[in-house]
């Protein structure tokens, strides 16, 4: 159930903007509730749904197709950005 959240909070990342690892964090601590955005970049990072400076500095969403159950969860929640 994991990697489909994680979708579902990628979705919500602006396309084709860089944000800053504050508001990374900010981002991911309005739509989640335990309260670990690390986890969420780390794991985003290494699924290469983000990029992100070698400093940690500044992510930037990779624009990719979700998987499918991760495309209807997204659908379904009305969240997609593009």
């Amino acid at each position: 159930h994991q990697e489909p959240c994680l979708w579902l909070l990628w979705s919500k990342l602006p396309a084709r903007k860089t944000l800053s690892e504050k508001e990374m964090n900010r981002m991911l601590l309005t739509n989640h509730c335990f309260d670990d955005p690390a986890l969420l970049r780390r794991e985003m990072k290494e699924r290469k749904m983000v990029t992100r400076t070698l400093d940690g500095r500044e992510y930037r969403r990779v624009e990719r197709k979700p998987p499918p159950v991760a495309l209807a969860l997204i659908r379904f929640l009305g969240t997609e950005q593009s």
